[in-house]
């Protein structure tokens, strides 16, 4: 199963959306390798898989207070700040 093709990312004017097939979530959860998840109902687990991204990915990190979810989009910022095209730091 190839990732990349199965997860999008698209951008409009109200943001950006990340799309996770529920398919690609219940293979990576039964194929992991170690500790495989056996799902019981796909629709139920990526409800909660969403919830769990939410709400409690990661618990605060360090000095920062993000959590890993937050911390993940702090990075992708920082990347696009570094280049400096179309975004920079602030003095």
């Amino acid at each position: 199963m190839k990732t990349k093709e199965l997860i999008t990312f698209k951008t409009d004017d109200g943001g950006l959306t990340i799309r996770i097939p529920k398919g690609l979530l219940v293979y990576v959860a039964e194929n992991r390798g170690e500790d495989p998840i056996k799902v019981f109902n796909d629709q139920i687990f990526l409800e909660q898989v969403a919830f769990e991204l939410e709400n409690n990915l990661g618990e605060q990190q360090g000095e920062t207070g993000l959590s890993g979810f937050q911390d993940l989009i702090d990075k992708a910022c920082y990347e696009v700040a570094m280049n400096g095209d179309v975004a920079d730091f602030k003095d």
